[in-house]
């Protein structure tokens, strides 16, 4: 079919100003209407950094150093990157094998911003919540206009901030409240005897700059209050360190912050001291006190770390460093507390010289593999399956290694992957081509063709397996894929019925309240089957995902009315994301093959990690299933907490623990329970 380009001024030409383009891509309508103003910006961008007219690119320095001496003791060889030297306030790179002078870091002050500032705010504009009846609404420049209100001159807006926050950002666009009026910045606690919680700071209500204010470690909601009469326009943002702004793109660009001054935005966790940091097998090492060289000369030569503690999800490794060998391998060495064996997971192999930061999920490897969560070590080595025809000889070098383990409770860590802009561009290319209404009349059809059968209920005629086949519009038999959450506790049965983690019984987890909603919908019986998925989320090559599909679906219940797929909280790794999305549509298929006239619901994810409750989203849509969103769902009223009793089918009990605690709690399965129920039978 044809869709036709249906904004009023198209956009035309190639040699357009950053500012014109950041202006397109902020106000045509449509996904197909902004991609090419998004190429040429996203050109230009690459065009600086790769360095053409490199005497005048200004962009973020790698690192920054007294004096020119200091940075050829540094680096005698040559870096990536810009690096500035404070005496003289200019700019070197690498080239022709020296440092090159070009010039005056930035005129007029030697200010900059870094573009991971720009670009970052830890505030979900989708979660924003009211205090006293406020009514406010977000304007198409990502402004908040905070309404008047007669009734409620006291009013305020909640944000939930996330784990990795420190410092909330305002700027005051415009106000038009009474002179008495005041406005102030609340770590927001309803339970508190004023029914607000501690005020951090009063806000000035000046229009010509911004206020970076500090918020509490322990915060799990901040409110920005208004008291008194009139209209408040704001601009906010948060994130982990101060070098932010509120205003517009093309002033982001401009903005100032001192080169001395400079922050690092990335979260550092345990830095570990070079000197604490060993080598591993075939390997001597050598220490330059900024950088130590681990000398390989065999295979899985390289360096061993210390042991470290770890029980999150997302367990951040931090690291500077290059190597000279075709590719080495990050593994964790951690002991096995059944056995007391040592034991290895490999996290990911590098190729192109260049380390790069990387996560694990510390979490899975306590609850599946019984890791001891305070015996992790870390091995950076080389290794002759890290790369085709690799040769393990060469020299890896290290100058910064830390280890950053987000356990804030009730507090999600899918931030720290950036995961706004994912969804954005997500959802902007889900948006690029919109059907028009005969595929809407399709659906209507489809859903509209019913046959009485026997019993009496409808039956909806679907096309199938290429068949013509008639479906029960009664869920009476369901198949559920689940990870923990479905089958977490007694998964091998020795204490009763297996259930979801962590429920504080078997009568409290999703699935039971949703087989409860089923029945009493129906006012019949509903026969329920469960599978586990978590060997599919783990999966790390195609063989391994397709080894599961064999497996399972040769022996599972068929012809279900129904599939729920609870999944993606293990997929935690970009060698698990890469390999889980190559073989999912298989499992669908698979899932179809043995259930041919069954609806079937994705649902997840609870730990989003990397976007990928947004790719879920989007092969649902494409794929004829419905989606449940659960992250939205995980916070800190949701999840268990650490001494939690939970009882078994059998009476045994335990109570919960460190490693699991950001599971879902009563409370948490029961919205999840909804949530199905929902999708299901919207209102």
């Amino acid at each position: 079919m044809t869709i036709e380009y249906r904004d009023e001024t198209p956009f035309t030409g190639d040699s357009h100003t950053p500012t014109e383009l950041a202006n397109a891509i902020r106000t045509k309508k449509y996904g197909k209407d902004i991609r090419e103003p998004i190429a040429q910006l996203a050109d230009k961008l690459s065009n600086a950094v790769l360095g053409q007219n490199v005497g005048n690119v200004v962009a973020t320095p790698t690192k920054v150093f007294d004096n020119l001496a200091e940075l050829q003791k540094t680096y005698p060889n040559g870096a990536d990157g810009v690096m500035v030297t404070v005496d003289n306030g200019h700019k070197y790179f690498w080239q022709d094998n020296q440092w090159k002078d070009f010039g005056v870091y930035q005129s007029q002050g030697s200010k900059i911003i870094k573009s991971s500032d720009v670009f970052q705010s830890n505030i979900n504009y989708d979660n924003i919540s009211v205090w006293n009846h406020a009514t406010f609404t977000i304007n198409s420049d990502g402004s908040i206009t905070i309404d008047d209100s007669e009734t409620y001159p006291n009013r305020g807006i909640i944000f939930s901030p996330e784990n990795i926050t420190k410092y909330f950002n305002i700027k005051i666009v415009t106000q038009s409240l009474e002179p008495s009026s005041t406005i102030d910045f609340w770590k927001y606690n309803p339970n508190s005897s004023n029914g607000l919680g501690n005020k951090i700071s009063d806000v000035t209500k000046d229009t010509n700059n911004s206020q970076m204010l500090s918020i509490p470690s322990d915060a799990d909601r901040v409110m920005l209050a208004v008291h008194g009469r009139g209209t408040l326009k704001i601009k906010v943002s948060a994130n982990d360190d101060g070098i932010v702004t509120v205003d517009e793109y093309p002033n982001l660009l401009k903005n100032l912050t001192d080169v001395n001054n400079l922050v690092d935005s990335e979260v550092k966790g345990i830095e570990f001291p070079l000197n604490t940091i060993g080598t591993f097998t075939n390997t001597t090492i050598t220490n330059n006190g900024s950088e130590i060289i681990a000398n390989v000369n065999g295979n899985n030569g390289g360096f061993l770390t210390r042991y470290f503690t770890a029980n999150s999800e997302r367990v951040q490794i931090h690291v500077d460093g290059e190597f000279t060998q075709k590719g080495i391998t990050f593994q964790i060495n951690y002991v096995d507390t059944t056995s007391g064996k040592s034991k290895y997971f490999k996290v990911a192999n590098i190729s192109g010289g260049k380390m790069k930061d990387l996560t694990f999920d510390a979490s899975s490897l306590i609850i599946y593999q019984h890791a001891d969560p305070d015996k992790f070590r870390l091995l950076i080595q080389s290794n002759i399956d890290s790369a085709e025809n690799n040769d393990p000889v060469g020299k890896i070098t290290l100058r910064s290694l830390s280890i950053y383990n987000p356990n804030s409770e009730g507090v999600n860590n899918s931030l720290l992957y950036n995961y706004k802009l994912k969804k954005t561009l997500s959802n902007v290319i889900a948006k690029l081509d919109e059907f028009g209404s005969d595929i809407s009349e399709l659906k209507t059809l489809s859903s509209n063709s019913y046959v009485t059968l026997p019993d009496g209920t409808k039956g909806r005629i679907i096309y199938a397996n290429e068949q013509l086949a008639v479906k029960n519009s009664i869920y009476k038999k369901i198949l559920l894929l689940g990870n923990s959450l479905l089958l977490g506790l007694s998964t091998d049965g020795s204490h009763g019925a297996p259930f979801g983690l962590t429920a504080s019984n078997p009568t409290k987890d999703w699935a039971y309240l949703l087989t409860q909603k089923l029945q009493a919908k129906y006012s019949s019986s509903v026969t329920v089957n469960k599978l586990h998925d978590a060997v599919f989320e783990q999966s790390e090559s195609d063989d391994n995902s397709q080894n599961y599909i064999n497996n399972n679906f040769s022996k599972t219940e068929k012809n279900n009315d129904l599939v729920i797929i609870q999944i993606g909280d293990n997929v935690n790794s970009d060698l698990r994301r890469t390999t889980f999305k190559a073989n999912f549509e298989k499992l669908i298929n698979a899932v179809r093959d043995a259930n041919p006239t069954a609806d079937i619901l994705i649902a997840g994810v609870w730990f989003d990690g990397a976007g990928l409750q947004n790719w879920l989203l989007d092969f649902a849509n494409n794929h004829n299933c419905m989606f449940a969103p659960l992250h939205d769902l995980y916070n800190g009223e949701t999840i268990a907490k650490v001494g939690d009793t939970i009882t078994f089918a059998d009476r045994t009990q335990m109570a919960v623990y460190e490693a699991i605690k950001t599971h879902p709690g009563d409370k948490g399965h029961a919205l999840i329970a909804d949530r199905v129920f929902s999708t299901l039978y919207p209102k």
